[in-house]
């Protein structure tokens, strides 16, 4: 399916709620360890410009020491991957507020660690995502890459069939209009 299909079928999408559950973090479980690496580290190799080192070069389970990252909402460059955040690019909160209360565990963990979709988990400097929080479009926007922003964000909520508001719905159509011309 075509990013563009995403998009329309996402701003058409109907809307839901928590239904009074109020959100828990750590009802979903995050950065599940396969092998030896956690879903947050593969994420960092995966996104480094260049080829991510560990503290032991010859343990690849060892602690990533150095890469080369570009923050996609700032375009701050990093080499610490200490300074560096794994950002759910639809927050677990704002996915708990728009349908995902409902979620059994197994899919909260799925959602929480999918790498099946490079625009699902993103790179990005940890003051960048502690501006961002739970909050989407309506209330948060990159410094850079605006337009890219909202696609992706759109696609993400389509592909794991996260309900919209209308006013994030109206919100998304208005930033696309102005930025991604």
């Amino acid at each position: 399916m075509t990013r563009l299909v995403a998009l329309v079928l996402f701003l058409l999408a109907t809307t839901a709620s928590a239904d009074g559950v109020k959100y828990d973090r750590s009802a979903w479980p995050h950065w599940v360890t396969t092998g030896c690496q956690s879903t947050r580290t593969r994420v960092l190799i995966r996104d480094s410009q260049e080829t991510a080192q560990h503290r032991n070069p010859s343990d690849r389970c060892s602690t990533l020491a150095w890469g080369l990252w570009v923050d996609p909402y700032t375009g701050t460059i990093s080499h610490n991957p200490a300074e560096l955040d794994v950002d759910h690019r639809v927050p677990l909160g704002h996915v708990h507020e728009h349908g995902g209360a409902a979620w059994s565990t197994d899919r909260k963990r799925e959602y929480a660690n999918d790498l099946r979709n490079r625009r699902h988990l993103v790179t990005t400097t940890s003051r960048a995502n502690r501006q961002k929080g739970d909050r989407g479009p309506l209330g948060w926007l990159p410094d850079k890459g605006r337009c890219e922003y909202v696609k992706e964000w759109a696609v993400v909520k389509y592909l794991w069939s996260i309900e919209a508001s209308d006013a994030e719905r109206v919100k998304v159509r208005a930033v696309i209009e102005e930025e991604c011309s």
